[in-house]
């Protein structure tokens, strides 16, 4: 039977089941927005101090099959992420989520940084630190009330650069203090609705 030949309601009821699933689909789409796709080998552009990073199939997760490995020399600290990055809009989404994997036999402090065009210097910057755990693991940081140090709530619909730290901060009590090289394998990086 062609389309023109069902009766309207039928007709009806089929567009509007196409819609529900478009609708359905966006909404679902909407639950994730992917930072940086380790899967599909995708580098960070902004990467400084001791750290080196390329891409390895050690310690992925078996949703990406590839991780990125990033190596911290002997007492020296660094960075790993994005400026200018492209999907500057966070609203909606009040976690970052990823998966580690730490070469450390203890556990030790990482940081993730995020800046908006008010970051002009580190106390406007957001830093939120997180335990890492020896081993593999998959982690989620909380975004809700982004603030930056000095108090000043950040505008996450304008997000410009973000970055994992490690030993970054040295002024902070709670940074970490070891001076022994270390490894970290990490997947893709996300932002989840839930």
């Amino acid at each position: 039977m062609s389309c023109s030949a069902r009766p309207m309601w039928l007709r009806t009821v089929s567009a509007a089941g196409v819609l529900l699933l478009a609708v359905v689909g966006a909404i679902a789409d909407e639950k994730r927005m992917v930072l940086l796709n380790i899967g599909q080998g995708e580098l960070p552009q902004d990467i400084g101090g001791g750290v080196s990073v390329s891409l390895s199939e050690e310690h992925a997760a078996a949703k990406d099959g590839i991780s990125l490995k990033m190596a911290f020399a002997e007492k020296k600290g660094g960075w790993v992420g994005q400026y200018g990055v492209k999907k500057k809009d966070w609203t909606g989404f009040p976690k970052l989520s990823f998966h580690l994997f730490s070469s450390l036999d203890r556990k030790t402090i990482m940081s993730f940084v995020v800046k908006d065009k008010g970051s002009i210097n580190r106390t406007e910057w957001a830093v939120l630190h997180f335990e890492v755990k020896p081993g593999d693991e998959d982690y989620q940081v909380s975004l809700a009330d982004l603030r930056a140090q000095s108090g000043r709530k950040l505008d996450i619909a304008d997000i410009q650069q973000w970055h994992f730290s490690y030993r970054f901060f040295p002024e902070a009590e709670w940074e970490e203090r070891g001076t022994e090289a270390a490894v970290f394998y990490l997947g893709t990086v996300r932002l989840v609705s839930e």
